[in-house]
């Protein structure tokens, strides 16, 4: 055999040990894992801060919003992870809508925030792709009432140079209107008249009866989303 001739058979076996070796290097290759499409899942609590007075809630209160969004794939049942990818999001509707009021990266939502008027509360996610190319589906939680939330109300008495008692009261948010004033008789209430609140404030003055304690009270009418809210107050002589 020439040389020319084992020269062209050395380069056929290289090209075929060559060729068996990279056919053995494909057919090693692991198959990509199927993607998967997993559940998720959101709920949201309501927790009130402390009440100064009763009735509770009231507006101005602090309200705390706590979330909770997992995800659970059909490969791995039995465990919930949290979400790390997408939006998840705190929306508020007072009747107006739903209303975004916080946003957050991750599944353990939580915000600080304080009462409004009647309103409901839920979290919201928009799915996603995690780095395992997990498909997470959006989801959204119950809606989460307040329940009924009345004015808060603030006020100071004084007594002036003509030996009247005043009364300055203040209601948030501001109503503006005719309220009523009433005295306590026994067990019962009876007008004494309807003074003229404006943004919020009502200066009363009303005389120190002859001995004990007298017992009065305003009653702000129901209006802008709030119940009739009834503030109590007395004077007595000394």
């Amino acid at each position: 055999m020439n040389r020319s001739l084992l020269s062209r058979l050395s380069g056929a076996i290289v090209a075929l040990v060559l060729g068996t070796t990279t056919l053995a290097t494909l057919g090693a290759a692991a198959p990509a894992s199927a993607a998967e499409t997993c559940t998720s899942k959101a709920t949201i609590t309501l927790k009130a801060g402390y009440a100064s007075y009763s009735p509770a809630p009231y507006y101005g209160q602090a309200l705390y919003l706590d979330g909770d969004v997992t995800y659970v794939c059909p490969s791995d049942p039995t465990y919930a992870y949290h979400v790390n990818v997408g939006t998840v999001a705190i929306e508020r509707n007072t009747g107006t809508g739903w209303v975004r009021i916080g946003s957050f990266s991750n599944g353990y939502p939580y915000l600080s925030t304080s009462y409004a008027a009647k309103a409901a509360y839920r979290i919201t996610y928009t799915g996603g792709t995690n780095t395992y190319g997990e498909t997470i589906t959006p989801t959204a939680s119950a809606a989460v009432s307040t329940g009924t939330v009345y004015r808060s109300y603030a006020g100071s008495t004084s007594r002036n140079a003509h030996g009247k008692a005043v009364f300055n009261i203040k209601v948030s948010p501001a109503f503006s209107g005719k309220v009523l004033l009433q005295v306590k008789k026994g067990k019962k209430w009876k007008k004494v008249r309807k003074p003229q609140m404006r943004s919020g404030h009502l200066k009363l003055k009303v005389g120190y009866p002859r001995r004990g304690k007298t017992t009065y009270r305003i009653v702000v009418p129901a209006a802008g989303g709030f119940p009739a809210l009834a503030v109590p107050f007395w004077v007595k002589r000394l």
